[in-house]
């Protein structure tokens, strides 16, 4: 959760500051590590947790993950290239920022409740 909210935070930041003209770098550089920090927490949790339910295929499970995750980087890569302006980084960071928020939301909404309902019929306490 933790980093799914520094994603956000860190992209919605990028965002404004294109949005306003004021790109400086010695402020977007650390932007971009946190956003790049977030990501590190993001993935080893979502690859855990996407393996979790089928240990026996664990590697194919990984495989299919890593595929997708190829597939939507090429994708978000075109989308930014083709909504360039050709003077300014709005496209990237408006990608950046819509990706975040609905990493999480899907968290929110969907894997959150999910894990809740879990936890709940395991008798495990939610957090």
């Amino acid at each position: 959760m933790f980093g799914l909210a520094l994603a956000t935070v860190t992209t919605m930041l990028l965002l404004l500051m294109t949005l306003a003209g004021w790109m400086p770098l010695p402020v977007v550089i650390p932007q971009l590590v946190l956003t790049n920090l977030a990501f590190g927490l993001i993935m080893p949790n979502a690859m855990e947790r996407a393996m979790q339910p089928l240990p026996r295929i664990a590697g194919a499970v990984g495989a299919a993950a890593g595929c997708i995750q190829m597939a939507m980087g090429a994708a978000a890569s075109g989308l930014v290239a083709t909504h360039y302006d050709g003077h300014s980084a709005l496209s990237m960071t408006a990608l950046m920022a819509l990706c975040s928020l609905l990493a999480l939301a899907a968290y929110l909404l969907v894997a959150r409740p999910v894990e809740c309902a879990k936890n709940s019929i395991v008798g495990v306490p939610a957090s």
